[in-house]
């Protein structure tokens, strides 16, 4: 099967090669966009947070973290702690760093005990800073 020639000589000829999109087009069109801006709405809101494992003992509300040595370095005041699905905070670091005010059992946490060291939105993957 050949196709045909589609050459216009004149501006009135412009009308019979001109088609119009269907609505499902147009739906399908939306959609995507839709579902992007959605997706960079996301990814300016959204933050990924990067976390430390460690344990923790906890005596009288106050824990004291325990980390690796490589990974002292990285912990400053003011970073957020999660023991047990509880938050807390850095309060201080000497030898170790300490998070006050938590409202646990005293004892020896192994487990679930994240130190959110930096938080990372999806967008900055993209943006050079």
């Amino acid at each position: 099967m050949k196709e045909k020639d589609i050459s216009i000589s004149s501006p009135e000829e412009l009308n019979k090669h001109l088609q119009s999109s269907s609505f499902v087009t147009w739906i399908i069109l939306g959609m995507s966009i839709l579902a992007m801006l959605g997706f960079f709405i996301w990814s300016f809101i959204f933050k990924i947070p990067v976390k430390l494992s460690g344990t923790a003992m906890v005596e009288a509300g106050q824990a004291t973290l325990v980390v690796e040595e490589k990974n002292k370095d990285k912990l400053e005041v003011g970073q957020k702690v999660y023991i047990l699905d509880k938050e807390g905070v850095v309060s201080f670091i000497n030898d170790k760093p300490v998070v006050l005010n938590l409202d646990l059992a005293d004892g020896n946490y192994t487990y679930r005990t994240d130190i959110v060291i930096k938080e990372i939105r999806p967008i900055d993957f993209l943006i050079k800073q």
